[in-house]
Parts: C-alpha cells; sequence; structure tokens
C-alpha cells in the first residue's frame, strides 16, 4: 500500500508509432474497498511512460503489448539490426492459442507473417517492460506472491471486456462498441463517468482502463493465467463477468 493506504494500478495502452500516444490509465484501490478511477494520462514514448509509473508506483502495471521473452528483460538491447526472436517463428504464442481454442478470442498472433507489421509495437512493449525491471518491478509468471513487491502483467484489452462483457461485443471503432465497453467498465468502477474528459472516450482510453482494471483483478486473484514464462510469455485476463 502507498503513504495513503491506497493501492495503485497502471494500465498501459502502447503504440509503436511515434506520432501516437501511449495512454495511460491509473486506478486506486482504498481501505474502504473502493476502486476508482484516478485519470487517463497521453505520453509520448517509453521514458515518459516509465516516468509516469516511477512517480505514480502502482502496485501492478499492465501492458497491453508482448512481454520480452527472457528472464533478463533489463538486460535486452534494442540495436538497429535487432532480429526476430526464435519465438515469433514458430506461429502463435501457447498463450494465444489458449485463448483461441478456450474462449474463441482472436488476437493478432506474433508469426512470421505479422511480425513485421506489429515489430515497432512489440519493441517498444519490449522497451517498456526492461526499464521497469530496471527500477525493481518483476514480470510475474502466475498469480501475484507478495502484495509489498511491484509487478508488471501483459493484457489484452479485447479479452478482458471479452471475459467482463455478458452480450456479444461490437467493434470498438463504433458507438456502440465503444458504450458497451464503458457499461462493463461502470460495474467495476463507479466514479468512470465523472473521470472521462468526454462520452464516450476513444477505444485507446478505454483499452488503458480495462488493463488498469485487470491489474486490480490479477491482485486480487480474480485473473486466469494462459501461457507460461517459457513458452511465449503469460496473458493475463479476468475469470469472467460478476454481478457489483
Amino acid at each position: 500500500m502507498s503513504a495513503s493506504n491506497e493501492a495503485l494500478f497502471v494500465g498501459v495502452d502502447a503504440h509503436g508509432s511515434l506520432s501516437k500516444p501511449f495512454f495511460i490509465a491509473t486506478l486506486s484501490f482504498n481501505t474502504k474497498g473502493n476502486i476508482c478511477l484516478n485519470g487517463v494520462e497521453r505520453l509520448n514514448g517509453v521514458e515518459k511512460a516509465v516516468e509516469f509509473v516511477l512517480q505514480t508506483n502502482p502496485s501492478v502495471v499492465a501492458i497491453d503489448a508482448p512481454q520480452p521473452l527472457c528472464d533478463k528483460a533489463h538486460e535486452v538491447t534494442f540495436e538497429e539490426g535487432f532480429k526476430a526472436c526464435e519465438w515469433a517463428k514458430r506461429g502463435l504464442r501457447e498463450c494465444e492459442r489458449q485463448l483461441v481454442k478456450q474462449f474463441g478470442i482472436r488476437c493478432f498472433p506474433t508469426t512470421p507473417t505479422t511480425f513485421a507489421s506489429f515489430r515497432q509495437l512489440i519493441l517498444t512493449g519490449w522497451k517498456l517492460y526492461a526499464e521497469l525491471t530496471r527500477h525493481n518491478y518483476r514480470i510475474a509468471d502466475g498469480m501475484r506472491s507478495e502484495r509489498h513487491e511491484r509487478w508488471l502483467i501483459e493484457v489484452y484489452p479485447h479479452a478482458t471486456f471479452s471475459a467482463l462483457s455478458r452480450v456479444k461485443l461490437h467493434p470498438k471503432t463504433r458507438l456502440i462498441g465503444r458504450m458497451q465497453r464503458v457499461n462493463i467498465l461502470k460495474r467495476y468502477i463507479p466514479n468512470l463517468v465523472k473521470r472521462l474528459r468526454k462520452m464516450p472516450p476513444c477505444d485507446d482510453e478505454l483499452d488503458s482502463i480495462a488493463a488498469a482494471l485487470t491489474a486490480y483483478l490479477w491482485w486480487r486473484g480474480e485473473c486466469i493465467i494462459l501461457g507460461s514464462p517459457h513458452e511465449g510469455g503469460c496473458l493475463v485476463i479476468p475469470k469472467g463477468a460478476r454481478d457489483i
């Protein structure tokens, strides 16, 4: 807990494009059992995102980007000649296969044919994980063991919304789809609408809040862990919709 007896959770919707900002949402959980949205920041680049996380000091950071596939993420180098690792050549990661097989939720796979398209996003995500591990954050490989430690988890906001929805989701590019996602988040975050800058928010903003909510639910032990650290990393999704 922080000095104010609140646990904080951050969700990062990262972008590989230099022209698009990161959307970073922060949730707080206080001793009265209330979960609140503190706000959503728009920050450019890994350096600003890391600076924000270190200043905020959340218990869990949920990142919408694949994990670096090594135990020493802080030692990963990102020189210009960086090549795709072997894991990208094997097709779907195990967590992606489980997501499709067990839940029917599809994602953008890190396959030989798609890796080039997402290369910059993946590298950006890896840099973010690596920088945060240099500051005593640990990449989780299952459910949390110690609440006083600081954790990084990989999330997929579409999977979070799908798991928490009681009906089929419309695309987030449509107004009805964004409003569906607002209503899902409202069940968990009572002050959501008051803290949003506009209604409905953009899809990136919604994704960052869903990521932060997943961090909170993981912290509470209300998530499912897909994959393993030895087979492409662990993906965290909520167990399912619950009544609030």
